[in-house]
């Protein structure tokens, strides 16, 4: 089932860096005199949104033939991927829409959302770069390619659950065991990300329908907000 090569080495070293490398670059301000527990909330932001460019030079740095790469098949193929993309995203997207309705008329808002909205009252524009440009890249390149690299080609489909459901867990971990409901809304769009890299095997593909879908989704709640 999982490819025994480097493969597993460079995911679990891609995972590892992706849960402490903020905490780490955090340590280490800290024992050069700059805690930013101290600053405002605006300069927090901005110091965790430059952690996070770090960590995405380290990971292109890893990836970056791969990267060069699909960065040029993307652009010689992007009319076929956005077509294909659309169809699934949207699928997706309803399935998500009506499920989070379902959930969310019996349990609240699940606390990772609560903390993206309390983000972006505070810090809209950071908030925006954050959640529309970076973050996308940085999880599909652990949560889509690192592990997509792991698997045989034969078992795509128990990559796609796999990859799904620890992209959907790793967002409800703040809320605790209490909101894994929500791993069907969460799962459901981190299985079809997971589908479309599967099918095109160009990693571009899922990070735009990620950032698109977080684009859509900060937009509604501005507007919620007006």
């Amino acid at each position: 089932m999982l490819e025994k090569s480097g493969n597993i080495i460079k995911s679990v070293i891609i995972f590892v860096l992706y849960i402490v490398f903020e905490y780490l670059v955090i340590l280490l301000l800290k024992s050069l005199g700059l805690d930013i527990t101290n600053l405002d909330n605006t300069w927090q932001t901005i110091v965790r949104i430059v952690i996070n460019l770090m960590l995405v030079a380290i990971f292109f740095f890893i990836y970056r033939k791969s990267l060069i790469g699909d960065a040029k098949d993307f652009k010689e193929n992007w009319k076929s991927y956005l077509k294909l993309g659309l169809k699934y995203w949207l699928i997706g997207l309803v399935i998500m829409i009506l499920s989070n309705s379902i959930i969310g008329s019996f349990l609240p808002t699940p606390t990772n959302e609560v903390m993206v909205q309390d983000s972006i009252i505070s810090n809209p524009v950071l908030s925006f770069v954050s959640s529309v440009l970076v973050a996308p890249f940085i999880e599909e390149l652990i949560f889509r390619k690192s592990i997509y690299d792991c698997f045989k080609d034969s078992y795509q489909y128990i990559y796609i659950i796999v990859s799904g459901l620890l992209f959907g867990y790793v967002h409800l971990i703040a809320g605790g065991n209490a909101e894994l409901i929500y791993l069907i809304p969460y799962g459901t769009m981190g299985i079809i990300f997971a589908y479309l890299y599967a099918k095109t095997k160009n990693i571009f593909v899922p990070i735009f329908f990620h950032m698109l879908h977080n684009f859509i989704s900060v937009m509604i709640y501005f507007l919620t907000l007006l």
